[in-house]
């Protein structure tokens, strides 16, 4: 459950706060909306498979990351004295 919530202090309460309006909202329908339009933006609709659009952000997202540890192999010599 996701909730939104907002208060304000009456006018003429402001140094004691001792009146205050409090409002909370229900929010979980609209985040629940946002998160499958962000699975729509990065799958494709009918196979469910990630899309271009995906891999592309995963891509920048690597590169914006830094350097990789790297492993380096001996090289075998070309020579066979």
């Amino acid at each position: 459950m996701h909730v939104h919530l907002q208060f304000s202090v009456f006018p003429g309460h402001e140094a004691r706060w001792d009146l205050v309006l409090i409002a909370l909202t229900d929010i979980t329908a609209r985040k629940k909306a946002e998160a499958y339009l962000e699975f729509l933006g990065k799958h494709d609709v009918l196979t469910k498979l990630k899309n271009r659009s995906f891999y592309i952000d995963e891509i920048n997202r690597l590169e914006r990351k830094g350097p990789f540890p790297v492993t380096a192999r001996p090289s075998r010599s070309m020579s066979t004295a």
